[in-house]
């Protein structure tokens, strides 16, 4: 093997694993991030809330925007923003809750989507956290290959108020 293709391959992994280890501590920053914010989070907010989320993605239509309405840590109702009213599906008038009940999150559950996100090397993603209450505000989740038009997800949460 000539010097010149040892120096080659050398080079090639040099640039591999630092590579590697510039999305590792990009990571890393993001979890102490979550981290950070999950416990702001806990300190500042109570087990019932309300919110509303936006979620784009190859959804059913109809199923968003929605106000989550979150007690005892449990999602209890699911309602449209405009009207107040229970949220129910266009194709036949069932309660959305009742259909897809794993469509709506409880902000717990939306930390949980950025860790698993996190630790899954296939997407990349963009969290913006509320800065009082430590919420995930915004969350885009993308795939790292740009062929792949169909696997990316974007939450949004919006007018968050606490109750007892």
């Amino acid at each position: 093997m000539s010097d010149h293709f040892k120096n080659l391959v050398f080079f090639c992994l040099l640039l591999f694993l630092s590579g590697c280890s510039l999305l590792g501590s990009e990571v890393n920053k993001q979890i102490q991030k979550l981290e950070e914010n999950k416990k702001i989070w806990s300190q500042k907010s109570s087990v019932n809330y309300t919110y509303k989320l936006d979620k784009s993605c190859f959804c059913p239509s109809g199923l968003f925007p929605a106000t989550i309405v979150v007690r005892a840590d449990t999602i209890h109702a699911v309602m449209d923003p405009e009207t107040n009213d229970t949220l129910r599906a266009e194709e036949n008038n069932e309660p959305v809750l009742d259909l897809y009940p794993g469509l709506y999150k409880t902000i717990p559950e939306l930390f949980g989507i950025i860790r698993n996100t996190l630790d899954d090397d296939f997407y990349k993603i963009d969290v913006k956290y509320n800065k009082t209450l430590g919420f995930p505000a915004y969350i885009n989740i993308a795939p790292r290959d740009k062929r792949v038009a169909d696997g990316g997800v974007l939450y949004e949460v919006n007018s968050l108020s606490l109750s007892n």
